[in-house]
């Protein structure tokens, strides 16, 4: 027996990660917001990629360690 009869697509599993983040630091929601930038990005739909980079970015200025912060913008640089 099958769990699922659908595709799961990229964004679908996307808004997945960011629901289940919700209750992570903001690394790990940044990171959520990342790929789904990242993945729509990809699928050439920048318009739809654009409020999740903000979001990233936002949530990217919340991490408290420096590190962190710079690997994750980092990460963010290269979409778009």
């Amino acid at each position: 027996m099958r769990w699922h009869s659908r595709r799961i697509t990229p964004g679908v599993m996307g808004k997945w990660r960011c629901h289940y983040a919700n209750d992570q630091p903001p690394f790990y929601q940044a990171y959520a917001y990342e790929a789904l930038a990242r993945a729509e990005a990809a699928a050439g739909n920048r318009s739809a990629a654009q409020p999740y980079l903000e979001q990233a970015r936002q949530l990217a200025g919340q991490v408290a360690k420096a590190e962190e912060r710079e690997l994750i913008l980092t990460d963010l640089k290269t979409i778009l």
